[in-house]
């Protein structure tokens, strides 16, 4: 076992309490800094994801922070289309479940830094004082 795993497992453990997924952590620490098989990767991952995933569950369950209508919303079609792909991905080779999971992050970075910028661009407009129309 390689115990420099560990902080990188905890902070995996960090946000997928959060509800961030760990795994946009773990995966790539596990292929890229430990040279592991992007199969194997992904099974840790999966294998780690569901204990956090049943006691963030009852932790967010206890605190009355669950909506029954979105939670149907998105078990429904994500748990068949999960399966699925599942069976799809254990025939599709490593390399190519590396590229598509790095283009997945790519995009994802990309998408979030339009957002972030956007946001930050609406804020100090709604912050800057306006001079008076009649000038």
């Amino acid at each position: 076992m390689n115990w420099w795993i560990l902080p990188f497992a905890l902070l995996s453990g960090v946000l997928s309490g959060m509800g961030m997924g760990g795994g946009t952590v773990l995966i790539p620490v596990l292929t890229l800094l430990f040279g592991w098989e992007q199969h194997l990767a992904q099974w840790l991952n999966l294998v780690a994801f569901v204990p956090s995933a049943i006691g963030s569950l009852v932790i967010h369950a206890r605190n009355k922070l669950l909506d029954g209508k979105a939670w149907a919303c998105t078990l429904l079609p994500s748990l068949p289309t999960a399966i699925g792909f599942s069976f799809l991905a254990v025939k599709v080779e490593g390399r190519v479940l590396s590229l598509t999971f790095g283009c997945f992050l790519t995009l994802l970075g990309v998408v979030s830094l339009i957002m972030t910028i956007k946001k930050n661009r609406e804020e100090k407009r709604l912050n800057t004082p306006r001079e008076p129309a009649d000038k």
